[in-house]
């Protein structure tokens, strides 16, 4: 995890998760992210999810995003109830002040 705070008041915060993950009955998956120290004010103005690895999800969905951190939705899984590899980098930019 790491960050950037810029004079202006511009922060970028970014992360990697790592791990697998157990798909619900929907093929999905959650994971949820706290950011290294909040954003002030406001929830931060955008949050990317690359994932690491092709060998699970069709998609990724980002909700619950708040000025302390956001939940990650993996979804498009082969199989409901099956643990996957499931790693992902996220960045998320906003104000530190």
């Amino acid at each position: 995890m790491g960050y950037s705070k810029f004079p202006d008041g511009t922060y970028i915060q970014w992360g990697f998760f790592a791990g697998d993950a157990t798909t619900n009955s929907n093929k999905n998956a959650t994971r949820q992210i706290t950011f290294h120290s909040a954003f002030a004010g406001t929830a931060p103005v955008s949050v990317l999810i690359t994932p690491a690895s092709a060998n699970y999800l069709n998609g990724f969905c980002v909700d619950n995003i708040a000025v302390t951190g956001f939940r990650v939705i993996l979804m498009g899984a082969l199989a409901a109830n099956t643990t996957y590899a499931s790693g992902f980098r996220w960045t998320a930019i906003g104000r530190w002040k």
